[in-house]
């Protein structure tokens, strides 16, 4: 016997605005599952999270998957700082994850 699972995900994907007014690529996915982006889980599987196109290339390759790891290290859990631009920001997104906003890092 097999003990398979499958794991769905709810993700929005579109433009956002950085901090210069500049669009950026971003995507947001509800790991968990409950309509919500705000779930940290108990493991990095059921945590939700964002992704950003950080180097402008056109793909977010930021949160592809990294076998040797097995984890997707560009993508940043609810509240995650990341740097653009040579400044750190926090992400702040939005409950239903379809709004993500930059805001600077203290």
């Amino acid at each position: 016997d097999l003990d398979v699972l499958y794991r769905g995900a709810s993700v929005w994907t579109g433009v956002t605005q950085d901090p210069s007014g500049n669009p950026i690529l971003a995507a947001t996915v509800d790991r968990s599952l409950d309509g919500m982006f705000d779930s940290v889980g108990s493991t990095e599987h059921d945590t939700d999270v964002v992704c950003l196109d950080l180097d402008r290339n056109g793909v977010l390759d930021e949160c592809a998957f990294d076998f040797d790891r097995q984890t997707r290290p560009g993508a940043l859990a609810p509240g995650g700082r990341a740097v653009l631009d040579g400044r750190e920001y926090r992400i702040k997104v939005s409950p239903s994850g379809r709004v993500v906003q930059f805001e600077g890092a203290r």
